[in-house]
């Protein structure tokens, strides 16, 4: 797989991608009991808001416009570190959720309001349950686009922008109610963590 990410490296990330989604589907099937349930008095003060789906679901398009930003602006080296570096923390993650499954009990009994917003919603909770939350990927990956960001733009107005984004997708995780306040403390641990072995690494490679 490395061998064909260096060769070809657009087609190599998407077969990552690829790997990744079907560990994903693979966690979703095995419904496996939960180990541990994930709840704070401040999810319980956090009010539930359909919209913020939105940046919610914009967080996969954020990465992606990101990666291939790198690939078509930037050098193969630049683009590689990133995409393995995002890979492996969703996989990483990904893989933790069949050792130690979690869950949380947090979405509303019946999704108020009617209209499209309101019906995605209700999709959402359909295809993804509401188990496999500790650590968060979104604010995981949230967090570590950020400061890939920063790496890329440097204090720019598109930085800062973009972090502004990111906070919105963090607080929508808890908003839509996919994720208690210790899956998001976590997710920002794990995107702090991933980057700075990045970094290391890419050091030590020099």
């Amino acid at each position: 797989m490395i061998r064909l990410l260096k060769r070809y490296p657009l087609i190599g990330a998407v077969c990552l991608f690829i790997v990744y989604i079907l560990l994903y589907f693979i966690g979703e099937w095995l419904d496996l009991p939960a180990v541990i349930t994930l709840h704070s008095t401040l999810d319980d003060r956090i009010p539930f808001f359909a919209y913020a789906l939105y940046p919610y679901a914009g967080w996969a398009f954020e990465i992606a416009g990101l990666l291939l930003y790198t690939y078509f602006k930037r050098d193969r080296d630049t683009f590689l570190r990133f995409v393995l570096t995002v890979w492996s923390a969703m996989t990483v993650i990904q893989l933790f959720y069949f050792v130690c499954p979690s869950e949380i009990h947090l979405r509303p009994a019946e999704v108020p309001g009617q209209g499209l917003t309101s019906d995605l919603v209700r999709l959402l909770y359909l295809t993804d349950n509401n188990k496999n939350v500790f650590p968060s990927i979104h604010v995981t990956d949230a967090v570590l686009m950020s400061l890939l960001e920063r790496e890329l733009f440097g204090r720019s107005g598109k930085t800062y922008l973009l972090y502004g984004y990111n906070f919105v997708v963090i607080l929508s995780t808890m908003l839509l109610k996919q994720h208690s306040t210790w899956d998001v403390l976590a997710g920002i641990v794990c995107g702090i963590s991933a980057y700075m072995i990045m970094r290391a690494v890419s050091r030590h490679r020099e």
